[in-house]
């Protein structure tokens, strides 16, 4: 962030004001500016495309107050994230009340509080810009992010959790799934696939914090377990985003066995097998998927800034009666006390994974692995993910041939 100290223009008239806008740049001169001004009566976008040089006699013509802040677009180094510290000016009489329509336009960084607009948030990978927090992305945003264009092919969507024990706490577990599914889309938390991570043929899992907190449950489960195995056959390296807040409580020891049934796999696509998995570990992750696969990856990688634990930070202090220092369960915490193999920024990370693979491609004296026969010839859901995607294929082939074939009709 940066502190400025602005002074209101003398030449300003005591009628209606324009709402305010603060360009400048360390070079004397910005030009583009973008931004959000907020004061008292609400929010305005403005923009600037007149560039104002430092040291005017009216630099700026303000109409909020303290504590406003600033976003603008640079044109050389992209969006700038600006606090200003300003006087005490009047209110504008006429001015508008924020819209209806202005909503869902801006969010608030979790850190710092500086405010964002969403659509240049998500063009860097809802990164804040004056802190470089990493704000939470939804698994569909990672996906696009990590993978290519065109060519995710997703795994096992239809598979729906149920409840064994009928489980009621302040609201029947049945009803919290519905409303979980309706809000993401999804039917359970986490996101299973294939596709192509810069040319790479890599098979892919992404957790949804936003479905029930990422909880892990006998979907959750099944599916990354299903994901694994047809890695395995299929000879791919394993990627798998972390998110969450552990075991399912409401599913009791089935959610707690997903552990057991997940390093499983994970021990014959490793050991066995001999191929690559990487684990990412993002804010949070925590509980039972830190104690089970989170922690299994040949490359352990973490954003920044990423909280990662398995018994909350009051809990361990209690139990301790010691106070933890200020950075426990961070990311850097951990790579500092070696639980962690890179720290690696949002921006950076498909490319990372990316050099990650290939150097282990091209790697010499690897070990070539085997499958056992038991997981070689006893996986029925491998084979009936193969035929669905051949069908799909065959299907779309014999719709576009068609299509081609169609004779034209006069309009």
């Amino acid at each position: 962030e940066t502190a400025l100290d602005t002074e209101t223009s003398t030449r300003s008239s005591s009628s209606s004001v324009p709402a305010a806008v603060l360009a400048m740049s360390l070079h004397g001169q910005l030009s583009g500016c973008h931004g959000l001004a907020q004061g008292r009566s609400g929010s305005q976008r403005c923009s600037s495309k007149v560039p104002l040089q430092l040291g005017q006699p009216a630099r700026t013509q303000l109409a909020r107050g303290q504590g406003s802040s600033l976003i603008c677009r640079d044109s050389l180094n992209g969006p700038v994230a600006i606090t200003a510290s300003l006087p005490e000016v009047g209110l504008i009489a006429d001015s508008p009340k924020p819209s209806k329509q202005g909503k869902g336009l801006w969010t608030r960084c979790d850190k710092c509080g500086v405010i964002l607009y969403i659509k240049h948030l998500k063009e860097h990978h809802h990164i804040c810009f004056s802190c470089n927090y990493h704000m939470k992305m939804t698994s569909q945003e990672r996906i696009t992010h990590l993978i290519d264009p065109g060519t995710w092919r997703a795994m096992d969507e239809t598979l729906s959790p149920v409840d064994p024990l009928e489980f009621t706490d302040m609201k029947a577990y049945v009803d919290r799934i519905r409303e979980a599914q309706d809000k993401t889309g999804l039917q359970d938390a986490v996101r299973t696939g294939t596709g192509l991570l810069h040319g790479m043929p890599v098979a892919l899992g992404v957790m949804e914090f936003g479905y029930m907190g990422g909880s892990m449950g006998s979907v959750v489960g099944e599916k990354l377990t299903r994901l694994i195995e047809y890695a395995t056959h299929e000879g791919l390296p394993l990627l798998i985003v972390c998110t969450s807040g552990g075991a399912r409580m409401q599913e009791g020891i089935m959610s707690l066995m997903q552990m057991a049934k997940i390093s499983a796999a994970l021990h014959v696509h490793q050991n066995q097998a001999k191929l690559l998995y990487v684990s990412i570990l993002t804010s949070p992750t925590t509980g039972g998927v830190t104690a089970s696969f989170g922690m299994l990856g040949d490359l352990i990688i973490a954003e920044p800034q990423a909280i990662i634990g398995f018994a909350g930070r009051r809990v361990i202090e209690q139990t301790l009666a010691e106070n933890l220092p200020d950075d426990f369960q961070t990311a850097e915490y951990l790579l500092e006390h070696g639980l962690l193999d890179l720290v690696v920024p949002r921006s950076f990370l498909k490319g990372a994974l990316y050099e990650m693979m290939d150097l282990y491609k091209a790697a010499p004296y690897k070990q070539s692995g085997n499958v056992p026969f038991g997981v070689q010839h006893g996986l029925f859901m491998n084979t009936e993910e193969r035929v669905r995607r051949r069908v799909h294929e065959w299907t779309r082939t014999r719709g576009n041939s068609s299509h081609a074939g169609a004779p034209e009709t006069a309009g």
